[in-house]
């Protein structure tokens, strides 16, 4: 009888202690669970080199007693140095789903000088060597003037604003390509002052202060495609191109002073204007998770160009010696460091 008893309870109890560890296990969180990081921020230190055509502010020196137009001579520009600046994003990019958005401010500041000296006797202006100012605004200006001295300063403040939403396609193992669409805003503000001695200027100088300054904003479309090294793509290189059209105002500013009045009022309008900017980026990525995937570092390195068309447009001087495009560059090294949470 027992025997009958115990048989009969024993599927019973099992059945409860099944249900009872099925609804435990339910209950009490796995210590192995983990989500992936969604958040990012990210810093970049950039070094980058800018280049503009139409700043050249002299000719080569030519003597003064066998040249009858100063104008003929190579032109010289400013040497154009490197500087660093740096790039701030914010992003979400959930790790379940296909898409993100993000964030970015980048902002630097290049500078560019130049100075010539005509060789000979800077005293007598009949004796030596003489080069043409070529920023010399004065409606009557000739071939014939020459100055025995000159220096350029030239300094440009950029400041990009991006914001964009991005959509990945993973075509392969070892592929990813993603399609940003959003909008970008450019303030781009340039400074120059270049002087002028000896010469058509014996009792003093000339100064022309120049300011080409643009404000824009405008649709931006982005392709990032990323080439994956390990299998656990935590190593990869990748690459960017993105085109921009910004609608905006330029407002130019042109002047010449003298050291006894304004030589030549110049210029000073404000202009509404369509640009096209083109990026290009190529560079490394390497991934760290840590903490069970929780958290993640993120460091990166590479080339960057970027070309800003029609930008410079004040209008060439009285003579009319500045030729080429007017687009202005700016290229250079990265590094980044980002943050994943």
């Amino acid at each position: 009888m027992k025997t009958k008893l115990l048989l009969t309870l024993l599927p019973l109890l099992s059945l409860h202690a099944n249900s009872y560890r099925d609804t435990t296990s339910a209950q009490a969180p796995s210590t192995h669970a983990h989500s992936n990081p969604d958040w990012q921020i990210s810093v970049d230190a950039l070094f980058w080199r800018a280049y503009e055509n139409r700043l050249q502010y002299a000719t080569k020196p030519s003597d003064v007693d066998e040249t009858s137009d100063f104008t003929k001579g190579h032109l010289i520009g400013p040497h154009f140095k490197w500087h660093t600046g740096f790039r701030e994003k914010f992003a979400y990019a959930p790790q379940d789903c296909k898409w993100d958005l993000y964030f970015q401010w980048t902002q630097i500041t290049n500078r560019a000088t130049g100075r010539v000296i005509a060789p000979g006797n800077t005293v007598d202006p009949g004796d030596g060597f003489g080069f043409y100012p070529v920023w010399h605004l004065a409606p009557d200006a000739m071939a014939t003037d020459f100055a025995l001295t000159g220096r350029e300063i030239w300094k440009l403040t950029t400041n990009v604003v991006d914001g964009v939403w991005g959509y990945h396609f993973d075509w392969a193992p070892w592929f990813r390509l993603t399609t940003h669409v959003g909008a970008r805003g450019a303030f781009l503000s340039q400074h120059a002052v270049i002087t002028y001695t000896g010469g058509i200027f014996p009792d003093g100088q000339e100064t022309t202060l120049l300011h080409n300054n643009f404000r824009g904003v405008g649709p931006l479309v982005q392709l990032d495609p990323e080439f994956y090294l390990t299998k656990n793509h935590n190593l990869s290189i990748y690459f960017l191109g993105a085109a921009a059209l910004l609608l905006g105002r330029t407002v130019l500013k042109e002047k010449a002073q003298t050291y006894f009045a304004f030589a030549h009022p110049g210029v000073h309008k404000s202009l509404f204007k369509a640009r096209w900017v083109v990026d290009a980026l190529a560079g490394i990525k390497w991934r760290i998770p840590f903490f069970h995937h929780h958290y993640a570092l993120t460091f990166k390195g590479g080339w960057e160009f970027h070309d800003f068309f029609g930008q410079f447009l004040l209008p060439s001087p009285t003579l009319n010696l500045l030729k080429g495009n007017h687009n202005l560059l700016l290229f250079g090294w990265f590094a980044s460091a980002q943050f994943e949470f």
